[in-house]
């Protein structure tokens, strides 16, 4: 986000994520919207701010690859994948907070989700061994980040870039649409409702001067 110049706080979640929720995509979407709705937020941040979540997981042959536990389970990932497709999924979930609170959720909700096929090149245990030495599989859905040492091992892509690094630009540039914020122009534009869920009693749009993601 800083690259692509959209000013943001990271802030912690109490949201739990869950890897077997049913269908991928679903599960994508359910723990980005944990995540948003679980945020902690600052009692220095006021409204109106925008909140979002973000989850990425990892399909191959059927199944749901989370964050590796260790090293071994590390290597195990990154050897299946060896010359072989899977997919990665990203789920988007963006709220705008109109009221006072240190919890998110009590706004106008959307989520969406993107998927890019990758295919690994082929490797041979040094070169799995060399990658784990990095620790750069830590915390990652799959064993792997696509923009670091890992872009190595990646031979082709199908689908967006960024859906792999975990946030699809294109994706929250419509999720912000939808909310009636331009996130190109930076200005606000008449709101897209189209799945948006406005609990009963939300603020309308506020003051846009003072919005922040």
């Amino acid at each position: 986000m800083a690259a692509a110049g959209i000013p943001f706080r990271e802030v912690s979640s109490c949201a739990r994520e869950e890897v077997a929720a049913g269908e991928p995509l679903l599960t994508a979407e359910l723990n980005a919207r944990a995540k948003a709705e679980g945020a902690l937020i600052p009692v220095d941040v006021l409204p109106p701010f925008f909140v979002m979540g973000v989850d990425t997981i990892v399909t191959f042959d059927g199944k749901v690859l989370g964050k590796p536990l260790d090293r071994d389970h590390a290597r195990a990932m990154i050897a299946m994948l060896s010359g072989r497709r899977h997919t990665v999924i990203s789920g988007v979930s963006l709220c705008r907070e109109n009221a006072r609170t240190t919890r998110a959720g009590g706004a106008d909700m959307v989520v969406g989700c993107s998927q890019t096929h990758v295919w690994f090149r082929r490797f041979d245990d040094a070169q799995i061994e060399a990658y784990l030495d990095t620790y750069e599989w830590r915390d990652k859905a799959g064993a792997y980040g696509i923009q670091g040492r890992a872009g190595l091992l990646v031979e082709k892509i199908e689908g967006d870039y960024f859906t792999v690094v975990g946030l699809p630009l294109g994706l929250l540039v419509s999720l912000f649409r939808r909310l009636g914020f331009d996130l190109i122009a930076r200005r606000w534009a008449a709101p897209a409702t189209e799945g948006v869920q406005r609990p009963p009693g939300a603020d309308a749009m506020g003051n846009a001067a003072k919005d922040r993601v």
